[in-house]
C-alpha cells in the first residue's frame, strides 16, 4: 500500500492559488544526488515568490518513507537549513511503486503551473525508478491539464553538447559498465519524456559534487560549439536552473546541459 501523508487537506482538494503567484510541484526522492537537487528546489521556491507543493518519493522497499531531510552535502549548515525547509514544507510522502501513485500525483499537480521532476539516482548502488516514476508523472499531468515539465537528467545521456575530454570519456565508460543500469533507466526516462506531448525541458547537469560551494548562478549549453563547463556544480545551483525554467520557461521541448564556465 502507498504511504501518503500530508499536513493539509489539499491532497484531497487542491486549494486556490494566490493571485499572480506561480505555483509548482516538485517531485524528489528521499535518497540520491539527483533527488538532492529536487530538495534544494523546494527550499529555493519556499524562499521566493512561488507557491510550492512537494512529493517525496520512495520505492517502498530499500528506500523508507519520510521527507528525506538529510542530503549528501558537505557543509553541515547547508544541510541543516535544507532539512528545516523540507520539514516545514507541505510534503506528500509517496511510494512510487504503489497502484494509486498516479492518482495521488494527479491530485497534487491539479491547478499548478509547472512540475519539476528531480528524483531517483544515477548512482549504481541506489534504487532506480526514473522510467516508472516519470511515466506516472506524465500521465497525471496530462489528466490534470498541466503542460510544463522540467526534468533533471544527466551529463553523458544523449548529446550533452560538451567537448570530449578524459573525464567525459571516463564517465561514458562508467555508464556502459559499472553504471549501466542507471544509464538504461535514464535513457528510458528521457525517451518517455520526449515522446510525450508536454512542454518539457531536460536538464543534464555535470557532476553534482557534495563539497561544491553554492554560487547562486549557473551556465548552460544548448548546442555544440558553445565551449565547455567545469566538471562539477553545486546541487543548489542546478536547483536554481530547474526552478527558473519552471517559473519563467526559456527553453521548450529540448535538452540543455547545466554547469559552470571555467
Amino acid at each position: 500500500a502507498a504511504s501518503t501523508t500530508s499536513s493539509r487537506s489539499w491532497i484531497v482538494s487542491p486549494p486556490s492559488m494566490p493571485v499572480n503567484k506561480k505555483s509548482i510541484v516538485v517531485l524528489y526522492g528521499t535518497l540520491g544526488g539527483m533527488s538532492d537537487v529536487g530538495k534544494f528546489a523546494v527550499q529555493l521556491a519556499r524562499s521566493g515568490d512561488v507557491v510550492v507543493r512537494a512529493i517525496a518519493l520512495h520505492d517502498g522497499r530499500t528506500q523508507v518513507a519520510g521527507v528525506g531531510e538529510v542530503a549528501d552535502v558537505t557543509d553541515p549548515k547547508i544541510n541543516a537549513a535544507l532539512g528545516a525547509a523540507l520539514l516545514a514544507a507541505d510534503v506528500v510522502q509517496l511510494d512510487i511503486t504503489a497502484e494509486n501513485a498516479q492518482g495521488v500525483i494527479e491530485k497534487v499537480v491539479t491547478g499548478t503551473d509547472a512540475v519539476i521532476a528531480s528524483f531517483s539516482s544515477r548512482q549504481a548502488e541506489l534504487p532506480r525508478y526514473l522510467e516508472l516514476g516519470v511515466k506516472k508523472v506524465i500521465a497525471a499531468m496530462q489528466t490534470a491539464h498541466v503542460q510544463r515539465l522540467v526534468c533533471l537528467s544527466s551529463f553523458g545521456i544523449g548529446d550533452d553538447f560538451t567537448p570530449m575530454s578524459p573525464i567525459k570519456l571516463l564517465w561514458l565508460g562508467m555508464l556502459r559498465t559499472s553504471n549501466k543500469k542507471p544509464r538504461i533507466d535514464l535513457e528510458k526516462y528521457e525517451a518517455a519524456i520526449t515522446a510525450s506531448s508536454l512542454d518539457y525541458l531536460l536538464v543534464r547537469p555535470v557532476g553534482l559534487t557534495p563539497s561544491e560551494p553554492i554560487t547562486g548562478s549557473y551556465d548552460t549549453l544548448t548546442a555544440r560549439g558553445q565551449g565547455g563547463l567545469k566538471l562539477s556544480i553545486a546541487k543548489a545551483d542546478v536547483a536554481k536552473c530547474l526552478l527558473d525554467e519552471a517559473v519563467e520557461p526559456r527553453h521548450s521541448r529540448c535538452a540543455i546541459t547545466v554547469g559552470k564556465r571555467p
